[in-house]
């Protein structure tokens, strides 16, 4: 019975550890995306040329960024809600 409570806590430390190195590589893939976007719009605000690639990569860093930063908010919800159950 107590090794079966080690594996689960066992376990659930893994999933605490792969769940932290996920947050830390969105995190740095937001600000990858963030970068990219800022430089698109300075490049726009300063009446720059620029390319329908240029536009493209926008408009998906955008999305990208959208999407992961809705991730960590549910993931940081579903944390806060494990912790007040327990």
């Amino acid at each position: 019975m107590e090794k079966k409570i080690n594996d689960e806590d066992d376990e659930e430390e893994e999933s605490a550890k792969f769940k932290t190195i996920v947050a830390k590589q969105v995190v740095q893939a937001l600000r990858i995306s963030h970068n990219n976007i800022n430089k698109f719009v300075s490049k726009v605000q300063e009446g720059k040329n620029f390319t329908h690639e240029d536009v493209d990569k926008a408009q998906n860093d955008t999305v990208a960024a959208f999407y992961m930063s809705m991730l960590l908010s549910d993931e940081s919800k579903k944390s806060k809600d494990d912790k007040n159950q327990k």
